[in-house]
């Protein structure tokens, strides 16, 4: 059987480029492509993989150029904007689709299109980076340890600076309310209701937020637990930043403020240092509670954000890849991909407890 091919789209943007060169540090060769000419040939020169130049603007030319991809890996965000076109692409052409989003509508749109993927026989799994790996994996855990959950609650703390492409999709966000998990259906905020609760993330309990973040939509398909909240700490002054630009709502939906936002960002935003990729741990912290108040936490350490998406893409798509039979239709990342995967990877801590009997928990 010949070796099968994979694809980076957006492998010109920051994170695309480095699971890029580090895929090819592993001796693997997928094909960069993106939009833009200069920076895909730079990054051919340095990796030795071939490239293709394409944008998503005419489906046909999307199609004729996936054709012979077994496994796309989607790394260029907005994902709201590069989905669509691309799975319809790929349930075309019967191609394994990936992404690393943590856009909750993006995920939605995936599992939408379930059904198809099936009768194709293609794997749909968005969020295979930091959004949504480590706390998919915790979500999992804590149900596993408390089956009759009703509530669950997760949180991330990082100080890593922001790539331009999530300083984007967050742009975008700020379009529309927060957005939670209430009863199995996703609800949005309204500005002044942004629920808040205070988190120890090792250092100490600090105040925190709720955040749109795409486990409000995937910890539902992996643990069908109906009531979802994410959260972030709050830096000084970040709260009184949000707020203000909640009165700019309407001017930041337009079409035209985003574009020139977008100009700001590529052109001010650089994203991690090399320094900060590999010294900037994440904590990652969850939490469960059932109907009787029964309550449950963990958390863990895991690498610098940037650093993990590059280490989960990597492994997902080389496992993916070595695969005769990988399975079908929209999955999760923990439900597509075997634990011990995310768990081997160096860098990522095992689970502290509360709440449990640390003596009927095996380790993971």
């Amino acid at each position: 059987m010949a070796p099968l091919t994979w694809m980076i789209y957006g492998a010109n943007g920051y994170t695309g480029s480095r699971i890029a060169e580090k895929a090819a540090k592993l001796g693997y060769t997928p094909i960069l492509a993106g939009r833009k000419q200069q920076a895909l040939h730079q990054l051919s020169q340095k990796t030795g993989c071939a490239y293709r130049v394409f944008d998503l603007k005419d489906h046909k030319t999307v199609q004729r150029m996936i054709q012979d991809v077994d496994v796309l890996l989607n790394c260029a965000g907005p994902f709201v904007y590069t989905t669509p076109t691309l799975l319809a692409a790929c349930l075309l052409s019967g191609t394994h689709y990936l992404d690393i989003t943590g856009e909750i509508a993006v995920i939605e749109y995936c599992a939408r299109n379930h059904q198809q993927a099936l009768s194709k026989d293609i794997l749909i799994c968005p969020g295979i980076g930091f959004d949504v790996v480590p706390t998919d994996h915790l979500a999992k855990a804590l149900h596993d340890q408390l089956p009759d959950a009703q509530q669950l609650h997760l949180a991330f703390s990082s100080t890593s600076p922001l790539s331009p492409g999530t300083s984007k999709t967050l742009l975008l966000g700020l379009k529309e309310s927060p957005q939670v998990r209430k009863n199995g259906a996703i609800q949005p905020l309204g500005a002044d209701d942004v629920p808040k609760r205070h988190i120890d993330f090792g250092n100490g309990f600090t105040e925190s937020m709720a955040i749109s973040w795409g486990d409000v939509s995937s910890a539902w398909y992996t643990t069908k637990i109906p009531n979802i909240r994410v959260f972030i700490p709050i830096p000084k002054g970040l709260e009184t930043q949000i707020n203000g630009l909640q009165r700019f709502r309407p001017l930041l939906q337009s079409a035209l403020v985003q574009k020139l936002a977008g100009y700001w960002i590529d052109f001010k935003i650089q994203g991690p240092s090399d320094f900060e990729l590999t010294q900037k741990q994440t904590c990652v912290w969850g939490e469960v509670r059932n109907a009787n108040n029964c309550c449950l936490s963990a958390s863990f350490n895991v690498p610098n954000g940037y650093q993990l998406t590059i280490a989960t893409a990597c492994t997902y798509c080389e496992w993916l890849l070595a695969q005769e039979n990988a399975g079908s239709g929209f999955k999760t990342p923990t439900q597509a991909f075997p634990a011990a995967l995310f768990w081997n990877i160096p860098g990522v801590g095992s689970l502290e407890w509360q709440g449990l009997d640390q003596n009927k928990h095996h380790s993971l």
